[in-house]
Formats: structure tokens, sequence, C-alpha cells
């Protein structure tokens, strides 16, 4: 269960805001991250260290680049619906944004030190 909601920020942030919005992709947000599939052992221990600093650097680098697309997606109404409309519903998608930026927040607490690791 984990992996689904990373897995899904990354799919919202490089389709749903990094695709749809390129005048955010000059904002420098970006952490680094690298995956290792078989390394080795010193490899494997600056992964685990330095997961303290890039995993936070992530977080906020994806709520970065999500507060910064909302202007252009206001702008824009990509993806939202306004009302009238055949369905009689209405949808913001810079407020689903917003609602995916407090999504991270569960994300930064480390439950086997009971600390906060986000930005």
């Amino acid at each position: 269960m984990a992996t689904l909601p990373q897995i899904a920020s990354r799919v919202f942030i490089t389709w749903g805001v990094l695709f749809n919005f390129p005048e955010v992709i000059r904002y420098s947000f970006f952490g680094l991250k690298e995956v290792f599939g078989s390394a080795p052992r010193f490899l494997l221990w600056l992964r685990h260290t330095t997961f303290y600093i890039l995993y936070p650097t992530g977080i906020c680098s994806e709520a970065g680049l999500i507060y910064v697309a909302l202007p252009y997606m206001r702008e824009t109404g990509l993806y939202s619906l306004r009302m009238p409309d055949k369905l009689n519903i209405a949808f913001d998608y810079d407020y689903a944004s917003i609602l995916a930026i407090f999504a991270y927040i569960p994300g930064t607490h480390d439950s086997s030190t009971k600390e906060s690791i986000g930005c």
C-alpha cells in the first residue's frame, strides 16, 4: 500500500502537471533520485543514508511543482468541468491539485521513528 501513493504521485506530477503545464518545468524544484538494482555495499549505504535528504526534497519538489502550476491550471481551465453541463456537475482541477498537495502530508511521517521527515 505504500508503493501505490508513490507511483500515483509520480504519474500525477509527470502527466498531470509537467506534461500539461510545461511553463513550470523551468522551476528548480527537481530532486535527484537514483534507483539502483543490485548495487555495491557503499551505494546501498549511500542510498539509505541520503534517503533522509532526498525523500523530503522529492516531496517538497513535487508539492512545489503543483503549487507553481496552480495559476496555469486556473488560467487554462484544463481538466475542469464548469456548470451547466450534461452531467450537471462541476470539477476544478486546481482545487483537486491543492488536495493532492495536502495528500503528501501523511507521507512525510516516518512511522518507524515517529518523526516527520517532510518539508
